[in-house]
């Protein structure tokens, strides 16, 4: 499996489109889909963004080990609706401390919601 290959599956596994973890990662759409479909290769630092954000060691992106490191979790609820937020109103929560923001709003709300 190529490092296009192991960078497709870990986003996919999240449920993430290439636009949500552009707009999360400020890394530009058109960079992402060509490190995806192996016509470029992204920089030290990149790599290491993307494998923090998709919860996967560097190891295994690379091909130097068979186990992801971290194990992937089902994307929570919260994230869901963040996602579909984030993409209806064009959001960029580049910035951790405002995307903390919004996912304690959702699961408040959320939480609310549930208990009715």
């Amino acid at each position: 499996m190529t490092l296009g290959d192991r960078l497709k599956k870990a986003r996919e596994r999240r449920g993430w489109n290439q636009r949500y973890v552009s707009k999360i990662t400020r890394i530009s759409n058109t960079s992402l889909s060509n490190y995806e479909r192996n016509y470029r290769e992204p920089d030290a630092e990149t790599l290491k963004k993307l494998a923090e954000f998709y919860e996967v060691s560097v190891d295994w992106l690379v091909g130097a080990s068979e186990k992801p490191g971290a194990q992937y979790p089902e994307p929570s609820k919260t994230e869901y609706i963040l996602r579909e937020i984030v993409e209806k109103y064009q959001l960029n929560l580049s910035n951790p401390a405002e995307r903390e923001k919004l996912e304690k709003i959702i699961e408040i709300v959320v939480s609310d919601i549930s208990k009715k």
